[in-house]
């Protein structure tokens, strides 16, 4: 798996699911869905996630861990909580190989099962509200670097088109998984410009979405995938152009593109 992909996905789990941040560059602006909002988070909670974060920082997994499991013992239909201790669980099974733990598989898949448990159920908990980020982490769980589960993964990602069809990147997702399988990706591309956003930035957003997942996954690629993905990455940041000219990251994203296509 290639280094950069494992860098991000530590970035991705312990600081955006952790502190829930958007993970991807202007998923906002794109058009993410909002932070759930309707549930108040219990008391305490905030300094909670600040001392998890200072934990797990320091390498102290098991510790955030039991933070967590109190929250969810005490206030099993806070969403949130299931959300923070499922990707803290993510967080030890990925550790237990590096830390040289006894028996680290049967580490790894203990705590990867807690992991699906309770992101599952908090995810169940927030339900139409819960934000792309949650479900993004839930997806991610299912691929190669988790627990590499190919046909449940491929349902979540078809789900999260479903049910956020203006969220860039899960058409991201969808669009990156059809090129794996060596399939057309034309009727989703197409889908996908009509449900996003008609902005600049969900365009933007969209083509550097799709350059990231050519990035992490072009060892798996066949040629004729990687090539279309590249092209309607190209063509979206160019629209965004057109309708924004000069703006910044929708030039980087060209840039970035443009570098792809000539390794």
């Amino acid at each position: 798996m290639p280094d950069i992909y494992m860098k991000r996905r530590v970035l991705v789990i312990t600081l955006s699911s952790l502190l829930s941040l958007t993970a991807w560059p202007r998923a906002e602006a794109a058009g993410a869905s909002p932070m759930l909002q309707a549930e108040t988070s219990p008391p305490g909670w905030r300094e909670a996630k600040s001392k998890a974060l200072d934990l797990l920082v320091s390498g102290k997994e098991l510790e955030v861990v039991a933070i967590y499991e109190k929250f969810v013992a005490q206030y099993p239909s806070f969403a949130e909580a299931h959300i923070m201790l499922g990707a803290t669980h993510e967080a030890v099974a990925r550790a237990a190989v590096r830390n040289r733990v006894p028996d680290p598989l049967a580490v790894r898949a203990k705590h990867y099962d807690a992991a699906i448990l309770h992101m599952r159920r908090g995810l169940e908990l927030a339900g139409r509200q819960a934000p792309f980020d949650w479900m993004r982490g839930f997806i991610d769980i299912h691929g190669l670097i988790g627990v590499d589960r190919p046909a449940e993964y491929e349902r979540l990602v078809r789900e999260a088109v479903t049910r956020y069809p203006a969220e860039p990147h899960a058409h991201a997702y969808l669009l990156s998984l059809l090129a794996q399988k060596g399939q057309p990706i034309d009727a989703a591309a197409k889908a996908a410009r009509a449900a996003i956003p008609k902005t600049a930035d969900a365009r933007a957003g969209l083509a550097g979405s799709i350059a990231s997942f050519v990035t992490d996954y072009r060892p798996l690629m066949p040629a004729s995938g990687l090539s279309a993905l590249l092209a309607e990455a190209s063509s979206l940041v160019d629209e965004a152009l057109k309708l924004k000219p000069g703006d910044a990251y929708a030039l980087r994203t060209k840039a970035r593109i443009e570098q792809l296509r000539v390794r």
